[in-house]
């Protein structure tokens, strides 16, 4: 494709864009790509390979993605490398409690993990959320300003996505067949599903029930008391609203 064509939607300045943003700014080694398999990061990965820089994907597996989505990602985009986190979701929760809005300890040990160089690509859109609306194209990473993070398909709509998606006929996972409009870790608690993804994995849940009950045990072992009496009841909590809690001292208040 060249950088600009003309389709039914208009010119595609929002693409040639993009790939120039890439060529100024490769570096000398490689790009490392977020690639998360949803959506953006399948655009901004294909991107890449439309404007001929060097870099290299990385999917940083959270042991809670929908497993439709890691065999969508192992199938089809063999060349991303899977990074395997040194503990599971369960071993975290054993330690540090259920993840919440106040309290998400599991992007920074399983999302944010593996980065492979000083220069990342992500597919992070101003239209997603308030606080991606004030990023920068380019911008130092707040976690650790001795990386740059590079938004090329930050201005992006969703139409403007799905329209690349479907004009260069780029596979994406079967979930948004589904209605899906976000993929993440099942049970998440910024995610606006919770209690359906909760029910359709009962797998997962499970494993969250357990590994709820085996941190209770463990602070209680310690001589910790909370206001839950057994791991039924802290999941319950969580599973009703608890998730939504941005008390970050919740447990040092009930400790």
């Amino acid at each position: 494709m060249a950088l600009v064509e003309h389709t039914l939607f208009g010119d595609w300045d929002f693409t040639a864009k993009a790939i120039e943003l890439l060529q100024n700014f490769e570096p000398p080694t490689n790009y490392c790509v977020k690639f998360s398999g949803g959506k953006d990061s399948i655009v901004v990965y294909h991107l890449c390979k439309m404007a001929k820089v060097r870099f290299v994907a990385v999917y940083n597996w959270t042991t809670v993605d929908p497993p439709l989505l890691y065999k969508f990602i192992r199938d089809e985009y063999p060349d991303v490398v899977i990074s395997r986190p040194p503990k599971t979701m369960w071993q975290l929760i054993e330690e540090k409690g259920l993840p919440t809005r106040g309290r998400r300890w599991c992007c920074q040990h399983l999302k944010h993990r593996d980065v492979r160089g000083d220069l990342i690509v992500t597919g992070v859109r101003s239209a997603e959320s308030p606080a991606r609306k004030k990023s920068q194209a380019v911008e130092l990473c707040r976690q650790d300003p001795s990386q740059r993070l590079i938004h090329p398909i930050l201005t992006w709509t969703d139409e403007q996505v799905w329209e690349f998606i479907h004009y260069h006929r780029l596979k994406y996972p079967p979930l948004y067949n589904d209605v899906v409009k976000r993929l993440g870790c099942i049970g998440c608690p910024l995610g606006g599903g919770m209690t359906r993804e909760l029910a359709e994995n009962p797998k997962i849940a499970n494993a969250y029930r357990r590994a709820a009950g085996r941190f209770i045990a463990r602070k209680s072992a310690e001589g910790k008391t909370y206001k839950w009496k057994d791991g039924d009841e802290y999941y319950k909590w969580w599973v009703s609203g608890g998730s939504k809690d941005t008390n970050e001292d919740q447990y040092e208040l009930y400790g």
